[in-house]
Formats: structure tokens, C-alpha cells, sequence
């Protein structure tokens, strides 16, 4: 069953009349320098949330925080066609396109700047957006041997409760990320107790023994 679409007002209608036309910027910004550019962060460990300037922002677009999630993950420009096929599996082309370009524009609406940088082809998360991901700040310190700072990262799996019914690739996708991400977990865990026990930290070594025996199912 495919996400509905609310009814557009007469304003919503004549915006999105016009999909590809730039929101209005002041005189005097200049985007590319990042003047008044909200900072946003995405939730991904857990139930997702995006946050701007560290406030949540109720999106009522489930396929949308999808998108960004998405977007966000893949660090760099996807192809439309990826996408609209991703989120509208079983619509034609040209449909799926169309509700891409929508997508894109109803969610810049909403968090009342661009966020996105975008050509013919391809969507990415635009390089003028300070944007952190909580997934990724978890595999950074996983990568610089931080397992406590990692592990008090990880609040839950990626994408915890969290489908799209009718996108079964997606949730494939979320799937596999989602036990990557675990793996590293329980490999930071283990190294964790290895380590508080080699300091003679036993009481912290078993209580990363306990998380580790929680996460394993």
C-alpha cells in the first residue's frame, strides 16, 4: 500500500506548480558560505528523529525521513532512478520520478531551507548542510579504539521500529545495515571487557559482559 499524499491547498498547489524553482533566499546570503544554515543531525540508532539546531522536527513524512536516512548513509549523490525505485517500487517510472521530485520539495518546505543539492540525475545531502549522523559518530569511534564513547552512542539498533511496508528494498537495505552495525557493537563490546579486565576493572568488565550477552539473540 503506497504512502497517500494529503490534498494540497490552493498555496500548497501553486508550489508545487513549480518543483524545481529555488526557495526564496534573503538578499545578502549567500548559501554556499553557509549563512543562517540550521545545523541538523539524524537520528538513526533506535527509532529515527531529525533534529535542527538540536530541536526534534516533527516531519509527517515517513517515506521523507527514509530519503534522508538514505541519503545520509550513502555519504555522496545517489541516482534519482535508485531512489524512486527504492520508495515507489511498484510504480511506473515516470510516476515514481514525479513523487521523488515532490518528495524532495515538500521536505525542504518543511525544514525551511535546501538541504539537498541536486541535478537531472542524482539527489545528495548538500556539502553546504552541517549534518551529523549518529551512526556514523558511533563507527568513527569504533575506528579510533573509543569503544566506551561507542558503545554510549549505540541507544538502540539502526532504524529500531521503524519499515516501510510496501518497500521491501528498503527495508532489505536497513536490514544488513542494521547488523553491521551490531557486529561492531559486539566486537567493541568484547574488546571492552578484554580490556577492563587486563586493568583489573572487573566490576566495569562485567557490566560490558552483561551488554554483550544482551545483544547476542
Amino acid at each position: 500500500m503506497q504512502e497517500p499524499e494529503p490534498l494540497a491547498s490552493g498555496l500548497d498547489q501553486a508550489k508545487l506548480l513549480s518543483l524545481d524553482r529555488p526557495l526564496r533566499v534573503p538578499r545578502g546570503v549567500d548559501r554556499a558560505r553557509g549563512d543562517f544554515m540550521t545545523g541538523f543531525s539524524l537520528q538513526t540508532l533506535g527509532f529515527p528523529e531529525i533534529h535542527g539546531d538540536d530541536r526534534p522536527i516533527k516531519l509527517n513524512l515517513r517515506k521523507g525521513l527514509a530519503l534522508l536516512i538514505y541519503l545520509a548513509e550513502a555519504q555522496g549523490a545517489v541516482a534519482r532512478d535508485v531512489i524512486a525505485t527504492l520508495l515507489w517500487p511498484e510504480s511506473p517510472r515516470d510516476t515514481a520520478r514525479a513523487r521523488l521530485r515532490r518528495m524532495l520539495h515538500r521536505i525542504e518546505l518543511t525544514l525551511g531551507q535546501h538541504i539537498f543539492e541536486t541535478d537531472r540525475t542524482s539527489v545528495r545531502w548538500s556539502p553546504a548542510v552541517e549534518l551529523k549522523v549518529d551512526s556514523h559518530l558511533f563507527e568513527s569511534a569504533c575506528d579510533g579504539g573509543a569503544f566506551e564513547e561507542a558503545c554510549l552512542r549505540y541507544r538502540g539498533d539502526f532504524l529500531a521500529g521503524f519499515s516501510l511496508a510496501d518497500c521491501p528494498e528498503f527495508d532489505d537495505w536497513a536490514f544488513f545495515r542494521r547488523e553491521a552495525l551490531r557486529g561492531r557493537l559486539m566486537h567493541g563490546l568484547e574488546r571492552l571487557v578484554q580490556d577492563k579486565n587486563a586493568a583489573g576493572e572487573h566490576f566495569a568488565a562485567a557490566a560490558h559482559a552483561d551488554a554483550l550477552s544482551s545483544s547476542i539473540r
